[in-house]
């Protein structure tokens, strides 16, 4: 492991990518982000069952694209930009 890459925010994340286990680096990510991620869909939308919804989507987009993260923010901010692009 990189002390850089274990350093930052879900870095044991990032390394699971790089392992190849995106399936597990994606369930620490909904443990991690997923009630957040809902609060945000719930807040913007004014929908219980639309939230939940569109975090299910967050996350299945996460899981598709999580091998090209590039790390231009951190995940939390990039599964919360997820989610607002899919809420607009």
């Amino acid at each position: 492991m990189s002390d850089q890459t274990t350093s930052t925010p879900d870095g044991d994340v990032l390394e699971l990518v790089a392992a190849g286990d995106t399936a597990r680096a994606l369930d620490r990510l909904m443990q991690r982000h997923g009630s957040g991620v809902y609060s945000l869909c719930r807040r913007l939308l004014g929908d219980a069952a639309l939230a939940e919804d569109v975090r299910q989507q967050v996350f299945l987009d996460a899981f598709r694209d999580l091998p090209k993260f590039c790390r231009r923010s951190s995940l939390r901010t990039w599964l919360y930009a997820i989610a607002h692009h899919r809420i607009v």
